[in-house]
């Protein structure tokens, strides 16, 4: 079995704590206690990104390419999408 390119997504930036505990979990996750640490790891993860802005959207299509490489068109579409930035729209009194 070869190395498929197409499968590789550059991720962004936020994302490489993640990278490194599904690393773990993926090599290491035959010990069912420490695939659960890591899995409660993850979750604190997803929940500190979440707090600093980052789309749920995006996270969990993260998350899907990490567990499973055949998602990365999925996460390629995602990432694709830019976002619309938050504001507030005054209107004249």
């Amino acid at each position: 079995m070869a190395f498929d390119s197409s499968k590789y997504v550059e991720l962004p930036e936020w994302a490489i704590d993640l990278k490194h505990l599904y690393w773990v979990i993926r090599v290491e996750g035959r010990i069912e206690a420490k695939r659960r640490r890591y899995y409660r790891k993850v979750e604190k993860e997803k929940l500190r990104l979440a707090e600093a802005g980052v789309s749920q959207i995006k996270i969990a299509a993260v998350c899907r390419y990490l567990c499973n490489f055949k998602n990365a068109n999925t996460l390629r579409e995602v990432l694709a999408i830019q976002e619309k930035q938050l504001s507030f729209c005054f209107s004249p009194i």
